[in-house]
């Protein structure tokens, strides 16, 4: 969800600004720019705060925060100026920077040992279909109202959903019983050592 909401606002915002705001391509390009770089500040710290507080809280945090700056740029008109938009962006971004380390740690914590691997391409697999849905989608919907500016501003409404979505799984999440996976170690006799060395073969 959250991978389909920062690839959708990261795919429309410079269709607004060029098209609708006849912004340069250039001071779109550094406007949009304040999303990644608002998310790679933000990375550092979401790990940090996993650490410290709660890998779970933190990712639900910033999904919350993805949700409030989404909502802002869709509220945002074709009158608004790139300054209005980039702290807009740079929200989001320090949302996503909160949720997207802090999420993947909560998840391979409750992976079971032997299917590591396995959570961790399912965590990649996600991501890379919410980065594929998020442009698709939203240009289905604005392609419905003939490319028109109002067309992209109800675009600009699924990133709002699909990130409140992910930040209500994720308080809920908090009330459903989680897999605890207790790993005991395997006694190791003397002839298991033995066999084991090398040259026992």
């Amino acid at each position: 969800m959250l991978s389909t909401a920062g690839s959708s606002v990261q795919y429309l915002m410079p269709f607004l600004m060029i098209r609708f705001m006849r912004v340069s391509a250039v001071h779109a390009g550094l406007t949009v720019l304040a999303y990644p770089l608002a998310m790679g500040l933000a990375a550092p710290v979401g790990g940090l705060l996993a650490d410290r507080w709660s890998a779970r809280r933190t990712a639900m945090a910033g999904a919350v925060l993805v949700a409030a700056a989404d909502f802002l740029l869709a509220q945002a008109g074709t009158g608004a100026r790139p300054a209005e938009l980039s702290w807009r962006l740079a929200l989001a971004g320090l949302g996503m920077g909160l949720f997207s380390g802090p999420n993947q740690a909560s998840i391979m914590n409750l992976a079971p040992r032997d299917a590591l691997a396995t959570a961790g391409a399912a965590i990649a697999l996600t991501r890379s279909l919410g980065f594929a849905f998020g442009p698709a989608l939203c240009t289905l919907i604005w392609s419905a109202s003939g490319y028109s500016a109002i067309g992209l501003r109800t675009a600009l409404l699924l990133p709002v959903i699909t990130a409140a979505i992910a930040a209500i799984t994720l308080g809920a999440g908090q009330f459903l019983p989680r897999p605890r996976h207790q790993y005991q170690p395997h006694p190791i006799s003397a002839r298991d050592l033995a066999r084991d060395a090398p040259g026992a073969d």
